[in-house]
């Protein structure tokens, strides 16, 4: 066996080599994250969450009005389903997880409490009328928004919107 040189290269040295090229590749890019700003959020889930909370907000003002005027509750049942309705048809166009700490709607049927009265006031009538349209006219907005397919949902939406503002100017 000839004597090792101090200049030969031994198979312990390549492998010493390779292990720190190794560490300093690794070293120049980012192991968990991409570098760079962070990807925006999707347009569809931004509208679909702003109509989700649009439609929480009418469920909830559909339960007040019910809450203190019951023999109405009934009346407005058909309008509070087809709120619910679009709710579950948003909620299952959401990615897994989005929904996270959101509260829930109100249940159909709240019991009452406090002041109640069998004829509705105008004004509680008025709010629900003026809460459709604004619905009906921010869905058109977040319409012109959203992909293809979302539109044609949220257009349907605001469609039926419109229409429960018509059928509750009958009260007022």
């Amino acid at each position: 066996m000839p004597p090792a040189s101090p200049a030969a290269i031994t198979r312990r040295g390549v492998l010493q080599s390779l292990a720190v090229a190794g560490l300093a590749a690794a070293g120049c890019r980012p192991l968990f994250r991409e570098s760079g700003p962070p990807p925006r959020p999707d347009p569809d889930v931004v509208v679909t969450v702003r109509a989700l909370t649009a439609e929480d907000q009418l469920l909830v003002a559909y339960a007040a009005v019910a809450e203190r005027h019951p023999k109405l509750a009934g009346e407005l049942a058909a309008f509070r389903k087809r709120h619910e309705a679009h709710r579950a048809a948003l909620v299952a166009r959401l990615p897994a997880g989005h929904l996270a700490g959101r509260t829930p709607t109100p249940s159909a049927s709240p019991s009452p409490t406090g002041t109640t009265t069998a004829t509705p006031s105008a004004t509680d009538v008025a709010d629900l009328v003026e809460a459709e349209r604004e619905a009906a006219a921010d869905r058109v907005t977040d319409a012109l928004a959203a992909g293809p397919t979302l539109a044609q949902v949220l257009a349907g939406m605001g469609a039926c919107a419109a229409a429960h503002a018509q059928l509750l100017r009958r009260w007022t």
